[in-house]
């Protein structure tokens, strides 16, 4: 476990590991602090008892002479004065501590869920094909929170180990046997529950690592295939798939949280009954006493201290402890490598000005599998409308994301006005498209934020809004609404039509005046007519602009200049609609289909 926490650590910001390490610093102040207003208790006591026995303590006696204090009731409000005065402070501080340990604990939680955000938001388009969702989801949102639980438990672990250790040395400079034999007795108690407990931990930080992500996929899923839910009628179904992850994890957070409080009680008791066994062998030993009640009473005070202290810390181990897997997972998020991305202010597009040659490209998602594209030699010039096509697995859309530069080449290369697509353009280039796919993603907000979107917002181009609104067939819709720009979307679209949603991430896209346009069955929502008006809307427009259309109908790349025609990963003809007609035996049966 201590390896997983110096994984953490490193984590952290260096402003962050400076402030754990100044509230080390003041975690040993508090404990010696504990160890003052411990310290006080004994000349308190011998006062209250015998006035004269506070001759053993020297530095009291040579204050008292200082100050001419011989009454002996001025000696024990002095005293009272020092013992309250000692405890207040040192209680303040442990207050002081609490709230800091809390808060930096948090505030370090927080800092790790931007960091695993940022860090997951700059993958590879490619790693994010080959993983769940819900994991992402569950590692930012829940399994973090735990993580901020470890930080503030492993606060509070150090701490209540740093005042046990700093207490029993005081507590045995006083008296070695009895303090020794006391702290043994602590440490066989705490000892033993661990051992037995330890197991149990284990199993339940597993439940609670693998069962947070599956309940998150579960509740993803039944939102995501609502309407399949409903048709169905299989609301039973996801409601027991839910109640058996959610049960299994609930149960063994219980499990963890009872584990983690149950030897307080156990504890409690036996505390009581050594200070007990102790003042009575005190008691048998001792013809005076009242010579040992100082001592016992900075025992008291000091099992007072200890005990809660020692509590404190095995609740914080078996938490830690309980939380080890989900941590893991949450290590596994952090430890993502950081792709070098510049600020978007930075970033300079890379303008098309002649052509995008693909030549000799093939690609392969994965070792084992056989290639997606293979060979594949495309050549668009710019202004140019180029349209895709081809039967579902053929490769097309891979090759749009290919020349997107989302997917790397296995072999090959793709060439912008004959430079070789490397890292060191990709953001460049990326900055020169905008692409709508077929399930356009709308915020939960206005029409006009979503066109605008965050990055554009400090710069709003009102003529500019309307104006792609109008090209998107969108215009008159708009302003027919009562709140106009601002009329609310609803999540993920649910207040719009299909063919609405694709035609505001048509307007988003041309909002962004890239000078690449990539329509990947964006218009499949639309009827044929909306389509025809959209396409040469944004055709007379936009006359630079270079279209790259991803479709399976045919009646939308009628007016294209090329078509390539994919089938099993390969191009098999290409040409003008009219060319095709007449050469492609398999475009013509797609025709007639």
């Amino acid at each position: 476990m201590h390896k997983l926490l110096l994984r953490l650590w490193k984590h952290l910001s260096r402003k962050k590991k400076l402030h754990f390490s100044s509230f080390f610093i003041l975690m040993l102040i508090g404990s010696m602090l504990e160890v003052v207003s411990l310290s006080s208790i004994l000349p308190f006591l011998a006062a209250i008892t015998d006035i004269n026995s506070i001759k053993a303590y020297p530095f009291i006696s040579d204050i008292l002479a200082y100050y001419h204090l011989t009454e002996p009731k001025q000696v024990v409000l002095l005293l009272t004065v020092v013992f309250i005065a000692a405890i207040l402070i040192s209680g303040g501080t442990r207050l002081l501590l609490l709230f800091l340990g809390t808060k930096l604990s948090f505030s370090s939680g927080h800092e790790l869920s931007v960091d695993i955000y940022r860090r997951t938001l700059s993958q590879t388009y490619e790693s994010h094909t080959n993983r769940n969702s819900s994991e992402i989801i569950a590692g930012i949102s829940t399994k973090v929170s735990s993580v901020t639980m470890i930080l503030k438990n492993s606060v509070l672990l150090l701490n209540s180990f740093v005042l046990i250790i700093i207490v029993s040395v005081a507590l045995i400079l006083l008296n070695p046997i009895i303090a020794i034999l006391s702290a043994v007795s602590f440490i066989i108690f705490y000892g033993l529950v661990t051992w037995l407990v330890h197991g149990k931990l284990k199993v339940n930080s597993n439940h609670i690592s693998t069962e947070s992500t599956k309940a998150i996929k579960i509740v993803q899923e039944g939102m995501n295939g609502i309407r399949d839910i409903i048709l169905d009628s299989s609301q039973n179904l996801y409601c027991a798939m839910f109640s058996k992850s959610d049960l299994k994890l609930k149960n063994a957070q219980s499990s963890n949280i009872f584990i983690a409080a149950s030897p307080k009680f156990l504890m409690e008791s036996f505390g009581m009954i050594v200070v007990a066994m102790i003042a009575f062998s005190l008691y048998s030993t001792d013809n005076s006493f009242a010579n040992s009640l100082p001592f016992l009473g900075a025992l008291a005070i000091g099992a007072q201290r200890m005990l809660p202290a020692a509590q404190q810390s095995f609740s914080a181990w078996s938490s830690i402890t309980g939380a080890k897997y989900v941590l893991i997972d949450v290590l596994e998020l952090l430890d993502q490598s950081e792709l070098i991305i510049s600020p978007e202010t930075d970033i300079k597009p890379l303008p098309l000005k002649s052509t995008i040659e693909l030549t000799n490209l093939s690609f392969r998602y994965n070792i084992n599998q056989h290639n997606a594209l293979s060979n594949v030699n495309i050549k668009i010039e710019k202004g140019t409308k180029v349209a895709f096509i081809g039967s579902t697995g053929s490769g097309k859309s891979t090759a749009i994301d290919l020349i997107m530069g989302l997917l790397k080449p296995t072999t090959g290369h793709i060439a912008i006005d004959g430079l070789i697509l490397k890292d060191k353009y990709l953001r460049n280039w990326q900055k020169s498209i905008s692409h709508v796919p077929q399930s356009v993603f709308l915020s939960d907000t206005t029409i006009e934020k979503n066109i605008i979107f965050d990055t554009h917002a400090n710069t709003k181009d009102s003529k500019l809004l309307e104006n792609v609104l109008d090209q998107a067939q969108l215009l008159d819709f708009v302003k027919n609404k009562q709140k106009k720009y601002n009329t609310n979307v609803g999540e993920s679209g649910v207040n719009l039509s299909g063919g609405q949603i694709q035609r505001i991430g048509i307007a988003r896209a041309l909002y962004k005046k890239a000078n690449i346009l990539v329509l990947d069955e964006a218009t499949s929502a639309l009827d044929s007519i909306t389509e025809k008006r959209v396409l040469k809307a944004i055709s007379e427009n936009n006359k630079d602009l270079t279209i790259i259309i991803v479709t399976h109908r045919l009646s939308t790349i009628k007016n294209c200049d090329v078509i390539y025609e994919f089938e099993e990963g390969k191009v098999i003809s290409q040409g003008t609609y009219d060319e095709l007609l007449n050469s492609s035996v398999s475009f013509e049966k797609m025709t007639k289909t």
